[in-house]
């Protein structure tokens, strides 16, 4: 301690000072202790107390019923008071429709009977609003080819390579070479 007291003083500090540039830290030396009790590093008492463990078990047992027979024991899980028939059978159900919400977002096009598949009506309906839906989302949107637009793009793609001078020729000469063999047959 008192090593580390001259080397400050060396430097300008006072007794009671704080430490640092503005004098503005701490002016008092940490001490360490020594710890005697038997309980690990961030022990809380609060956690020995706190027995929700033993609520669970009691709250557990409290629902069971044990009725003695002649020779046998039988337990019993006793019934919840304010819970009624009806509510399980609620219970149950909104179980099921949980269920059926993962198909909700699928639109079902046919069905499979006597191994034939047969066409349902609404979703061509279905189909055509979508289009009407689209052509009118799509009132400024002009369709163009990629061509097209490579040109009024000024030449310019979203390859990031391209950003660097990569122009990827052997690859667009692959994919061409692919597509005249695929035209020639």
């Amino acid at each position: 301690m008192e090593f580390a007291k001259k080397e400050l003083e060396k430097y300008g500090w006072k007794s009671g000072d704080g430490l640092g540039k503005n004098k503005t830290g701490i002016s008092k030396p940490i001490k360490t202790t020594l710890k005697f009790d038997k309980s690990g590093i961030g022990h809380n008492q609060f956690d020995v107390n706190d027995t929700w463990w033993q609520k669970v078990y009691d709250d557990a047992a409290k629902s069971i019923e044990i009725k003695k027979d002649s020779n046998e024991i039988v337990f019993v899980k006793k019934k919840k008071k304010d819970e009624t028939n009806d509510d399980r059978q609620k219970k149950k159900k909104a179980k099921i429709s949980d269920k059926n919400d993962v198909y909700k977002g699928f639109i079902k096009t046919s069905e499979l009977s006597q191994g034939k598949e047969k066409n349902i009506v609404e979703f061509e309906e279905k189909d055509e609003d979508f289009e009407k839906k689209e052509k009118k989302a799509n009132g400024g949107v002009i369709d163009l080819t990629d061509e097209e637009l490579f040109k009024i793009c000024g030449g310019r793609t979203g390859h990031k390579g391209a950003r660097h001078g990569l122009k990827m020729n052997a690859k667009l000469a692959r994919i061409e070479n692919q597509e005249q063999i695929k035209n020639s047959h």
